[in-house]
């Protein structure tokens, strides 16, 4: 999943989740504001591993995302 929406959604997020996708084993936030990461909490309780960066770099050149090798992402179950 990318992006997990606001944390007042986060368990109308995490049932619709399931109910079109399954269980959500990896989150991908694009970036740290309140309407990306709200679910993320709930989604990581219920086994989801967390991918984000850190905040930093100028404001206006954030840092360059980059692909993930998956025994970089703890939690991640093997397929």
């Amino acid at each position: 999943m990318v992006d997990t929406g606001f944390v007042g959604h986060a368990d109308e997020t995490a049932a619709w989740d399931r109910t079109h996708a399954g269980n959500v084993d990896l989150v991908v936030n694009t970036h740290w504001h309140s309407d990306h990461v709200g679910d993320n909490a709930l989604l990581h309780a219920q086994g989801s591993a967390i991918a984000a960066g850190t905040p930093g770099g100028r404001r206006d050149h954030p840092p360059r995302p980059r692909l993930l090798r998956r025994e970089e992402v703890p939690g991640l179950r093997a397929r």
